[in-house]
């Protein structure tokens, strides 16, 4: 019976230890990855389609998939990749005689997102207007906005 005591203590030792580490083990398998980059792939005049995925080089691969669905084959191109991530937005551009969209990924804060799209807006000689009306956070979460800049809003 003496040696059964120090078998059955280190048994029990050996199951909480293993009790102990699992839920561990099992909690970090159902933390979903964070995205950790953007992309964007435009097709002219039909689609501009963004992905977030775990590297620039899937972002890309969903992104011209999406487009290519919209758009057909051979009419997507990239726009931009970034990784990490950071804030991105899309921007229709309006010009007098044309539209486009421009995107900007990778900007340290929302704040700074914005301020970088209104440059790009302000730039363009013959502006019409500009919109925004997606950003996104740097962990793929998407934030519907609805921002517009016209000539007036540079004129100093």
């Amino acid at each position: 019976m003496s040696q059964s005591i120090p078998k059955l203590t280190a048994m029990l030792a050996a199951f909480l230890a293993v009790s102990i580490a699992a839920p561990g083990t099992v909690q970090a398998q159902r933390v979903k990855p964070v995205p950790q980059a953007f992309a964007a792939v435009q097709a002219p005049e039909s689609a501009v389609e963004v992905c977030h995925s775990t590297s620039a080089r899937a972002a890309l691969d969903c992104a011209s998939s999406k487009c290519q669905r919209k758009a057909g084959s051979g009419a997507c191109f990239a726009v931009t990749a970034c990784a990490p991530n950071g804030w991105a937005g899309v921007m229709g551009v309006q010009l007098s005689e044309v539209h486009f969209s421009t995107v900007v990924c990778g900007a340290p804060t929302r704040e700074a997102l914005m301020t970088a799209l209104r440059a790009f807006c302000e730039g363009h000689a013959g502006l019409k207007q500009c919109h925004v009306g997606q950003t996104w956070a740097p962990d793929g979460g998407l934030l519907v906005v609805d921002v517009t800049w016209t000539t007036a809003d540079f004129r100093k």
